[in-house]
């Protein structure tokens, strides 16, 4: 044994002795196991729970080029305006969205889930004067500043509907409205739901201007509530992050007429959404606001060319306001109330699709769509079969984002179009199918065929699979040429052609590499990156980077996408400096603008860790950046795959995030360089995960467990070095040890220890795992447990600096075959400023130090 591994070993075994750690026998931490991988939710089938591990703090400082860490103790409004005060009401009024626990961001949109019957006192809202008695609200609103009530609120103004009804329908007979101001009253109190004080004020006296009508009323409600959000927001470093919001079918304002209405009542009913004031769910100032603002922008309901009037049939004229089917170039909206069927296959290249009502693709037909832009709106859903009504697997069905050139900043100046921007619900649910597997035997050169266990879940003919390499230089010396330059990897991309029953699975052309491992027990990995729902750029291999496609789930976690195919999205470019919209100033149509990934949950909240987001089975194929982005979520990544992107395979952006990954594979993440993390990043515009990782971590909430990454620099990157320019703070009581944070109610990602790190794999690589912070101070003993980590074919195996309070429990580390030009070759390699680690039965073998 190396001598090192002795030392460290002995100080974990006097560790675990003296008593200065927890019980860390038992079980290794799952955020989420292979039993629940079906789940909306992690279960307890499998789970267990975080292991608490102390050890004796460390008195060393940080580097002297990072700021200081520190714990966040101001109260309960950060310096940017953001209120932390949480609303712990539940709305559960969404028929088809998922209810979740409102936390001070928004109340549903109209009253959502409010009675019907408050629509009749809405046909006039100067007819509110009747309702007087509703302006008590103004006075509940404007003290909103906790925010504690808005949900309450929402839902007690859905109270006044039945009685406002009988009093406005003619806004000038008010008189019969006395009865419907009572309702106003109630309802008005909806607008307590505000959060910030001035704008939950202004709120409230929009209240009470509609308070006889009920649903005015409620109307009134949601205004006062925007005013709340504007404190929950936190979008800022020192913010605590976004709670998301609920989406679930409303009373829509303007009622559809229908389909068999006359051309009198489809005129009446454009006018009146044309004439419909957009919702504001996030407040005004907040960033937030700001992309739900640019978001409709894009979509302006009085632009729509093609509208439906009723709930139908997409292909069937009579569901559409001008009786024609959308073709080129067309604006469709489904408004609100309507639910539009979708079964078929179109040529017709849509230029934008608004939902504020549901769009539902058939299961059982094949489908395409082509679109430049889709906004589901808050309001909206975007179905695309559902768990209970999966995609059948004979089925295919293709959304195509269409290449229509250089974006036109005059209409779109946030580069946030050409793709899909789901603002309300998503469900996606294609055939189920596993999206990795290890080999029975290596594959070798001249191979025509692998050999797994069994059959693959799924796995078809006509299947794009890519075995990974298992060997990878990346950035290195080439001798022929004097210079260090990139070498591809040895990945192999194929095509299925038959499958047997043993599992042997036949591809299309003979391997050109050998896939071999250095022990029996290690074997390669073969992902499949097909699916019978698919998100494509249209001629991707001839479209510049910035006409490319993106999908942004925003600012809701009533996201449920499973089974689907990425193919070649993105459109930020991670090989060159990144910013975000607003630090521009003045887009052009190539900005390189930030969040413009393949599959990007983004900021869709982390107030309720039951609800998270579902990202379970899918496939990223091809992307000039990030490939999953999870981003101030909380969410579930469960059996994806990721191939051939830029910069990083998975990334948790803003140390915020909490959820689990599990049973992950990245394959191929190229970087800018093979320099290590901490160098390859620019700091001072947030543009870090640039060095080519498969799993990029900013913060430490996101449990990692069986994942796998193959043919990167580095497989698994714990970043943490920025001074908290960009990170976003979070709630402390996530962390199961909240004590040891002094009771502080938020928290920076550097000073909570790693949730659960165990199972990984990382192959072909520079390195296995590295770890750096600005310093090794936590102000806590609460130490990080790393368990059951594999890295073979790499360079280096664990690199940690700038960092301390870690276990290294039953690290299997393999060198990768001499390479005569490599520096330096460790096994596990403690930086500067790394201090209290302690290593247990580690196998280190091969490298040049151990």
């Amino acid at each position: 044994m190396n001598p090192l591994l002795l030392i460290f070993g002995l100080l974990g075994a006097g560790a675990a002795k003296s008593g200065l750690r927890g019980d860390s026998s038992g079980p290794p931490v799952r955020g989420i196991g292979r039993n629940d991988r079906n789940d909306i939710a992690p279960t307890d089938d499998d789970d267990t729970e975080p292991a608490g591990d102390f050890g004796a703090d460390d008195p060393a400082t940080g580097d002297d080029d990072s700021a200081p860490s520190g714990v966040s103790t101001g109260g309960t409004d950060t310096p940017d305006g953001t209120d932390t005060t949480t609303d712990t009401s539940t709305d559960t009024s969404g028929s088809t969205g998922k209810p979740t626990a409102d936390t001070g961001d928004t109340v549903p949109t109209s009253g959502s889930g409010d009675s019907t019957s408050g629509g009749t006192g809405s046909t006039d809202g100067t007819t509110g004067s009747t309702g007087g008695t509703g302006s008590t609200g103004e006075t509940t609103g404007s003290t909103g500043d906790t925010g504690s009530t808005e949900s309450t609120g929402g839902t007690t103004g859905s109270t006044d509907g039945d009685t406002g009804s009988a009093g406005s329908t003619d806004g000038t007979t008010g008189s019969t409205g006395d009865t419907g101001s009572t309702g106003g009253t109630t309802g008005s109190t909806g607008d307590a739901g505000s959060t910030g004080g001035t704008t939950g004020s202004t709120g409230g006296s929009t209240g009470s201007t509609g308070s006889t009508g009920g649903t005015t009323g409620s109307t009134g409600g949601t205004t006062g509530s925007t005013g709340g959000t504007t404190g929950s927001t936190g979008g800022t470093a020192t913010g605590t992050g976004s709670s998301g919001h609920t989406m679930g079918n409303t009373t829509p304002s303007v009622q559809p007429p229908g389909t068999g209405a006359s051309q009198a009542q489809i005129d009446s009913f454009l006018t009146q959404l044309a004439a419909q004031p957009e919702t504001h769910i996030h407040g005004t100032g907040s960033s937030m606001a700001g992309e739900h603002t640019a978001a409709l922008n894009l979509v302006p309901r009085g632009a729509s060319s093609h509208v439906a009037i009723g709930d139908g049939d997409w292909f069937d004229p009579a569901t559409w306001s001008g009786g024609q089917v959308p073709g080129d170039g067309a604006k469709v909206l489904i408004p609100e109330g309507v639910t539009v069927d979708y079964g078929g296959v179109s040529n017709a290249s849509l230029f934008t699709l608004r939902v504020d009502g549901v769009l539902d693709f058939e299961t059982n037909v094949d489908s395409k769509m082509v679109f430049d832009t889709v906004v589901v709106s808050p309001s909206g859903h975007l179905i695309i079969g559902t768990p209970t009504d999966p995609v059948d697997p004979n089925v295919d069905i293709d959304l195509i984002v269409a290449n229509n050139g250089p974006i036109d900043t005059n209409w779109d100046p946030m580069l946030l179009s050409r793709g899909i921007v789901a603002h309300g619900g998503t469900s996606i649910h294609g055939a189920v199918k596993d999206s990795h597997e290890k080999v029975a035997d290596d594959p070798l050169t001249g191979d025509t065929s692998v050999k797994f266990a069994g059959v693959p879940q799924g796995w078809e003919v006509g299947d794009t699979i890519v075995i990974a390499g298992t060997h990878y230089d990346g950035y290195s010396w080439d001798n022929s040429i004097g210079a260090v330059r990139f070498h591809p990897p040895e990945d192999e991309v194929r095509v299925i052609t038959g499958i047997d029953a043993d599992g042997r699975v036949h591809f299309n052309q003979p391997l050109a590499f050998d896939h071999d491992a250095p022990r029996t027990d290690l074997q390669t990995s073969v992902a499949n990156y097909t699916r019978n729902v698919s998100i494509e750029t249209e001629n991707a291999a001839s479209a510049e980077v910035y006409e490319r496609g993106h999908v942004m789930f925003m600012h809701s976690d009533n996201v449920d996408v499973r089974y689907a195919e990425f193919h070649e999205l993105g459109r930020t470019d991670k090989s060159q400096i990144s910013q975000s919209a607003d630090s521009f100033g003045q887009t052009s149509f190539d900005s390189n603008v930030q969040g413009r990934y393949a599959l990007h949950l983004h900021r869709t909240g982390t107030s309720d860790p039951n609800d998270p987001a579902i990202v379970t089975g899918n496939a990223v194929y091809g992307s000039p950046g990030w490939g999953y982005v999870h981003h101030d979520s909380n969410a579930i990544l469960d059996n994806n795959a990721s191939y051939d992107t830029f910069g990083a395979g998975f990334v948790a952006e803003t140390g915020n995030e909490i959820g689990a990954w599990n049973d992950n594979i990245a394959i191929f993440a190229q970087g800018v360089s093979w320099d290590i993390p901490k160098d390859g990043q620019h700091l001072s515009t947030f543009d870090t995960g640039k060095t080519g990782d498969g799993f990029w971590f900013q913060g430490r909430m996101v449990s990692s467990t069986d994942n796998i990454a193959a043919s990167v620099n580095t497989g698994f990157v714990y970043f943490h070095r920025d001074g908290n320019n960009g990170m976003i703070d979070f709630d402390a009581s996530l962390f199961p040890y909240s004590e040891a944070l002094l009771n502080n109610p938020t928290t920076t990602a550097d000073l909570t220890p790693i949730l659960t790190f165990d199972g990984n794999e990382t192959f072909a690589a520079k390195q296995g795992l590295h770890i750096v912070k600005s310093g090794p101070n936590q102000g806590h003993d609460v130490w990080s447990e790393l368990t059951d980590f594999t890295a073979w074919s790499v360079v280096s195996g664990a690199h940690l600096e700038y960092t301390s309070h870690y276990i290294l429990r039953d690290f299997d580390l393999v060198s990768r075959v001499h390479h005569p030009f490599t520096v330096y070759s460790n096994g596990i390699h403690l930086g500067t400023n790394a201090s209290d680690i302690t290593i247990i039965d580690a196998n280190v073998d091969g490298f040049k130090d151990g």
